[in-house]
């Protein structure tokens, strides 16, 4: 076990032997990145470095320990589900969260701070998580079988500054130099349609969305003087189902982001209410009608019903085992969801 240490201040106790610490200048040779980003990287290069660590045996999916820390303040951000992430804050390396992406540790003693960033090596995808007895623990996965791996050079990188702000652009410009997967912001063109007004759909409607609604809002905001020169369709358009209904059809009156979370995409189409809309059909004389006031009922009832299930919940982690006022009410809920809708086998709106 040995000691991770910044200017001569202890950031990790209880460093496992088979973790190893490279200078960014050793392990990142060549790069396509633009000659100032380049010079400009290497000129800081002393600032910062990689972890990597070996084991035994070759496996698709490797944990390991990087050291400990305690009673030192860190901001973190983890993903808390597939497509999200959120801040979180701590004072140990057991407060972290699974799938932590990036953790700032303050430290104070020399003013400065630190990022531990999970980076990608090889066909190996890396996150921080939580460890016993405050310890970091990094997992690299290749999500496959097939690819597997017992060492890594280069798994995370490690970056120090004074600053919090110029710490995270520094770090970033060292990882973009050195993966070759990305680019900055100040290396691209802003496009022209940025200075374009756009619209998207999901606080109108959520997961609710149909090709109805769409053209009433866009309608709305033409009315307005207001058109909107490009439209974002956002969740609901897919055809996704959830695991125990049919395989072949669109889970069925879905509402908010939560309830798609489980669901997968089972075909790479739009789902059934955007597929059998006949194009030009709101301009001829039997036009689908459209009630603007029903998405918002939908969400609000969908919302009424998330608060339900969440009260259910912590009635069960709190011990209470007649649960039957709970059931109840969440069944009353689905049900006016459902006829809101226009029935259980209908999962469109109009």
């Amino acid at each position: 076990m040995g000691s991770f240490a910044v200017k001569g201040v202890p950031l990790l106790s209880e460093v496992p032997s088979n973790v190893s610490f490279s200078p960014f200048s050793s392990i990142c040779q060549s790069s396509d990145a633009p000659l100032p980003l380049l010079q400009r990287v290497q000129s800081m290069s002393q600032k910062g470095g990689f972890l990597g660590f070996s084991q035994g045996e070759l496996s698709d999916r490797l944990m390991n320990s990087l050291g400990k820390f305690s009673g030192r303040n860190f901001v973190s951000v983890f993903r808390f589900k597939t497509w999200w992430s959120t801040q979180w804050v701590g004072t140990s390396g057991s407060d972290l969260q699974m799938e932590t992406q990036w953790v700032l540790l303050d430290v104070p003693e020399i003013r400065s701070y630190v990022v531990i960033i999970p980076i990608i090596e090889g066909k190996f995808r890396s996150a921080l998580h939580p460890g016993t007895d405050d310890h970091v623990m990094i997992g690299a996965e290749s999500g496959s079988t097939q690819g597997k791996a017992s060492s890594f050079d280069a798994i995370a990188y490690v970056h120090v500054s004074e600053n919090p702000y110029n710490l995270m652009k520094e770090a970033y410009s060292a990882i973009r130099v050195h993966l070759n997967t990305f680019r900055l912001l100040e290396e691209k063109t802003v496009p022209p349609l940025s200075d374009k007004f756009g619209w998207c759909t999901w606080d109108a409607f959520y997961l609710t969305v149909d090709p109805v609604g769409v053209w009433h809002g866009v309608k709305e905001f033409a009315d307005g003087g207001v058109s909107p020169r490009f439209l974002i369709i956002d969740d609901g358009w897919q055809s996704v189902n959830i695991d125990g209904e049919n395989p072949n059809e669109d889970a069925k009156n879905l509402v908010l982001g939560g309830t798609q979370m489980t669901a997968r995409l089972y075909r790479f189409e739009e789902c059934e209410k955007f597929k059998s809309y006949q194009g030009g059909s709101m301009l001829g004389p039997n036009a689908p009608s459209f009630d603007p006031k029903r998405p918002k009922m939908l969400i609000s009832k969908a919302i009424e019903l998330e608060h339900a299930e969440k009260d259910r919940d912590k009635a069960i982690q709190s011990g209470v085992t007649d649960l039957s006022e709970f059931e109840s009410k969440i069944k009353k809920f689905r049900q006016e969801i459902d006829e809101m809708f226009g029935g259980e086998d209908d999962g469109s709106v109009s």
